[in-house]
């Protein structure tokens, strides 16, 4: 009985990562398309930029331009540690 034992406390500690795993994946997910989302945009406000330079909302598109910066480099950290998470949790599988 008590390699059983053991084998079930094993076996029960390799489970729970593999759930948190998959809940992180989820969110990595719904991020990256948030990420994908905001690039499309960039490339929008660029082409528009581009097309009008002289344009009355050129300051305008700019200004958005740089808030779109900003959360694209704060996603892309998230991005990156929520990998690293990911990584991490798969070492306390083995």
């Amino acid at each position: 009985m008590g390699v059983a034992d053991e084998t079930v406390k094993v076996m029960s500690a390799s489970i729970a990562p593999v759930f948190l795993i998959s809940g992180v994946g989820v969110i990595l997910s719904s991020m990256t398309l948030r990420y994908g989302r905001i690039i499309d945009r960039v490339r929008g406000i660029l082409d528009t930029i581009q097309q009008t330079p002289n344009a009355p909302n050129a300051e305008f598109l700019r200004k958005e331009l740089g808030y779109l910066y900003k959360r694209a480099v704060q996603l892309r950290t998230t991005i990156i540690l929520a990998s690293t998470s990911i990584f991490c949790i798969s070492l306390t599988i083995a």
